[in-house]
């Protein structure tokens, strides 16, 4: 097997926001060092989700259209997810009752 840790959680605040801290390779558009904090804003009917990505380093020219894009791809399957888990919550069916004999 292979995998790569692309954050390490920094900090943390319930309900409120994640800090991340990370390193971009060179074969990614480094090297660099990737500072980012994800905020959840509750709103009405929902969560608002705002990503803050700061990069210092040899970024190449570039490179943040593909972080942007990857970004997006991200919080949309974050998005489907939690929308998915969200509808399988309030459409499940009371458990039934035993049959009496």
């Amino acid at each position: 097997g292979g995998g790569l840790i692309w954050w390490n959680v920094i900090g943390l605040r319930a309900g409120s926001w994640l800090e991340l801290a990370g390193q971009m390779l060179p074969e990614m558009g480094g090297p660099a060092t990737s500072l980012a904090r994800i905020l959840l804003k509750p709103e009405r009917k929902g969560t608002t989700v705002q990503v803050v990505d700061c990069l210092y380093g040899a970024v190449e020219k570039g490179a943040e259209k593909t972080i942007r894009g990857g970004w997006m791809r991200l919080m949309g399957a974050l998005k489907a997810y939690a929308e998915k888990a969200t509808s399988a919550r309030t459409t499940r069916r009371p458990p039934r009752q035993p049959r009496r004999r």
